[in-house]
């Protein structure tokens, strides 16, 4: 079920702190002008809201766009991330990422289980449970 799928985003804990993002029309449709390609994703994932200096503990994490991985190969000292394999990629306006979430663990992307689409280049979240706010940016740019 649903519940069962939103675990598997990031191997949350608490998988009731997990809602899919909104998809905004807008961007989704392609109306918004900044439109760039990239290679890479950088992840920043923080345990307050981005914009705020005290107390704040940020991991920033680059991982490929258009391939499958697994995050516990690319990172695998890290512990804010799940089992499961993930692809990425840009939409086609350029503005949003999209992220797809698989039941497999062996980077082959099969089994796919959950989609969200997420902005590039502002706080959002909740993309982990011990770093709640994220932000995606390109790396890489074109």
């Amino acid at each position: 079920g649903m519940l069962t799928t939103a675990v598997l985003l990031l191997g949350l804990l608490a998988p009731a702190r997990l809602h899919e993002p909104v998809q905004d029309v807008a961007l989704m449709s392609g109306l918004v002008s900044t439109k760039y390609t990239c290679t890479e994703l950088n992840t920043t994932m923080c345990k307050r809201p981005c914009n705020e200096t005290e107390g704040q503990e940020c991991l920033t994490f680059s991982s490929p766009l258009q391939s499958c991985w697994n995050p516990r190969v690319l990172f695998p000292n890290s512990t804010v991330w799940g089992h499961y394999d993930i692809s990425e990629e840009l939409s086609a306006s350029g503005t949003q990422l999209r992220t797809t979430l698989y039941g497999s663990t062996n980077q082959s992307c099969s089994q796919q289980a959950f989609e969200s689409y997420w902005p590039l280049d502002t706080c959002t979240g909740p993309v982990s449970d011990s770093h709640p706010f994220g932000i995606f940016s390109c790396e890489n740019k074109v």
